[in-house]
């Protein structure tokens, strides 16, 4: 009996692969393990792509506008206030309101501008244009979470402005940044337009009190 042929690599002495003694039919054989490791390589890599995919999906911020001039209690609250309708957790890096072709980081000087209000200084002042905002930037809104932009409720003091207001939001534009955990990024106008997908979110342009 023939002893088996053997080989010498790396890692010793070894048995050599078996040959069938047809030149042709060792190259396909060859040809069919290569194009098997090629193919299982192939898989592997798509069924990653896959993963982070579906990773990614699971973290998808979605972030929307809700503008409303009634509460949950029926009373008469003009509310402006981001929602995440998105999978994951929202990083709002920044947002701006826009109004007559200016853009604002701060939401008293957008009631200034388009509505009629005033600074306060005197205690009567505070009745008529006290005004509920919150600050935004740097905020992380969690899925189906919504950060206040600014509520007004009406009152007999501040009816004419309120009135005003409830017109004028109509006109509001926003412009927000904000990215994911796995640090994806998005610039959208909060009203139903398509995030755009950015590299990174400007910094110093938050949305001020």
């Amino acid at each position: 009996m023939s002893e088996p042929p053997i080989q010498v690599s790396p890692d010793g002495v070894e048995p050599a692969p078996h040959k069938t003694g047809s030149r042709w039919v060792d190259l396909v054989l060859a040809g069919s393990a290569i194009l098997i490791s090629v193919v299982s390589l192939l898989i592997g890599l798509a069924n990653a792509r896959t993963q982070e995919k579906m990773v990614a999906a699971a973290s998808w911020p979605v972030l929307f506008l809700d503008s409303g001039n009634r509460d949950d209690a029926g009373a008469d609250v003009i509310a402006l206030a981001v929602r995440n309708n998105g999978a994951g957790p929202a990083l709002l890096k920044s947002v701006a309101i826009t109004y007559g072709g200016k853009r604002y980081d701060n939401a008293y000087r957008v009631l200034l501008t388009c509505c009629g209000w005033k600074y306060i200084s005197t205690r009567q002042d505070e009745e008529v244009y006290k005004v509920a905002t919150n600050r935004l930037s740097r905020s992380v809104i969690p899925p189906g979470g919504v950060r206040m932009v600014m509520a007004v409720p009406l009152t007999k003091a501040n009816a004419s402005i309120w009135k005003r207001l409830d017109k004028e939001r109509f006109k509001f534009g926003f412009d927000a940044c904000y990215c994911s955990v796995l640090g994806e990024c998005w610039r959208s106008d909060l009203q139903g337009g398509e995030p755009k997908p950015v590299k990174s979110c400007p910094s110093g342009a938050g949305f001020d009190r």
